[in-house]
């Protein structure tokens, strides 16, 4: 095989544009490194060879088998062995590649997390036209399944082992969203978060170490967010600042629970959804907005109370009298019920410095929202759990020890490496007799020449 360079330099010199020439090389390239690899995995098959005639394995047949990397596609020849009814490949299950799978771990890995970032269709096209690999919309939800359901199984069977993480103040925020069923009908997706407080990088803010859990079942959403923080983390000197908007499944007796143990809990109506719930219900008297945020601010029910009862005299000469006066009194309840919770943090008697912790949990909602919500999309409640889990897993930092769960540790492959080189070594040493070198004379090396020619010996 000619050199790589000298592949290229031949490119350059036949390429009309640069456009072309980039294209031919990036596929030259591609071209290159594939076939290198096949040399290595043919060779590296060789080298099992020994361990597996070791365990008594007999040599079967060697077949032909193609694989998908990020470089483009290897076809590569591997032996089959056979000890007794058991068939084995010891090169695709040293390289983990499973039956009747053409794409590779990290090339399966990588296009799953290309696809919480944009619906299939998209993403193959970005594939296709950046990548020397064609794949289809099916072929990749098929691949975005079977590493999803790694993720999920890694989430289900991980082991935390406690760690007692002593920290003063701990955030935690819960809420839902609604995603479409293509059941005709609604999946209420619950999440919650938590974090050790917000770090300032340039112009832009960052949780503390935070972890987000997603599922459709409430109680088993929030069971793991309890059970990882008193596997993580020692409440006894701890101070849990909540925050929630108040609906059901996420009343403050909820995070009250969760913060059982902890030195103090305080709750918070989240700023976002008290802002809507002002201009929802003050439509009707927009120019009271102001005041009341004012009243609200300062914790004044005086303040509030006012702000009400003259919302009250202009629902009774609005147009829609009916449907103001019922906003009026709405919010007046809405108020009074949440009105614990509205309080300021300067306010209350928490030992902590201020911090902009609370508040973040919208904007974290946004990689679902995105996703699950946008162009009218429709879930089966398996493909929502596949999205969900592998948004979480990127999330949370945990998307790479998840897709390498299955796959021989590597302290296994050491310990064949060594095996290997070792029985290397131990094979006898056969000397072998080297070419000889040695010389002979023509004498009258002119006659004899012109004699052969002659003869007709040498065709000239």
């Amino acid at each position: 095989m000619l050199k790589l360079e000298n592949i290229l330099f031949e490119i350059m010199n036949l390429s009309k544009n640069n456009i072309e020439l980039e294209e031919k090389m990036y596929r030259a390239i591609n071209k290159y490194i594939s076939e290198t690899v096949r040399k290595v995995f043919e060779k590296y098959d060789d080298f099992l060879s020994s361990t597996m005639k070791a365990q008594d394995y007999k040599i079967e047949r060697k077949d032909v088998r193609s694989i998908n990397f990020i470089y483009g596609d290897v076809s590569y020849k591997r032996r089959l062995w056979k000890k007794g009814t058991k068939y084995l490949y010891p090169l695709d299950k040293y390289l983990g590649f499973s039956k009747r799978v053409r794409y590779s771990p990290l090339l399966q890995a990588k296009f799953a997390k290309l696809v919480t970032r944009g619906e299939y269709q998209k993403t193959v096209e970005v594939i296709n036209e950046l990548t020397p690999l064609n794949i289809s919309p099916s072929g990749l939800h098929g691949i975005t399944q079977r590493v999803a359901k790694k993720v999920m199984d890694y989430q289900k069977d991980r082991i935390v082992a406690p760690t007692e993480r002593n920290v003063s103040v701990l955030y935690l925020e819960g809420d839902a969203l609604i995603i479409k069923s293509n059941q005709k009908k609604l999946l209420n997706l619950h999440r919650f978060q938590v974090h050790e407080g917000v770090e300032v990088i340039g112009t832009r803010r960052k949780c503390i170490n935070i972890q987000q859990f997603s599922g459709f079942s409430r109680k088993k959403t929030a069971d793991k967010l309890l059970e990882y923080l008193h596997d993580r983390y020692n409440l006894k000197d701890t101070i849990i600042l909540t925050c929630s908007d108040g609906g059901s499944g996420y009343e403050p007796s909820v995070f009250k629970e969760l913060s059982l143990g902890a030195k103090q809990h305080e709750h918070f109506l989240d700023a976002y959804h008290l802002k809507r719930k002002l201009q929802e219900r003050m439509d009707f008297c927009p120019e009271l907005i102001q005041p009341m945020k004012n009243a609200l601010r300062t914790y004044s029910k005086e303040k509030v109370l006012a702000v009400l009862d003259t919302m009250e005299s202009i629902a009774t000469v609005s147009e829609d009298k009916t449907i103001a006066t019922k906003n009026t009194r709405l919010l007046r309840k809405y108020l009074n019920r949440n009105w614990d919770y509205i309080k300021p943090f300067e306010l209350r008697k928490i030992d902590v410095p201020y911090c902009k912790g609370l508040g973040t949990f919208e904007s974290k909602h946004r990689p679902y929202t995105y996703r699950m919500k946008k162009q009218g999309r429709h879930w089966s409640k398996n493909g929502a759990k596949s999205i969900t889990a592998l948004i979480d897993a990127v999330k949370n930092n945990d998307y790479q020890q998840a897709i390498q769960s299955d796959l021989e540790s590597i302290e296994g492959r050491e310990k064949l490496f060594k095996t290997l080189k070792y029985q290397r070594k131990s094979e006898k040493h056969v000397n072998h007799v080297g070419v000889k070198n040695g010389t002979f004379r023509i004498k009258n090396t002119r006659k004899a020449y012109l004699s052969a020619l002659r003869r007709g010996k040498w065709g000239i």
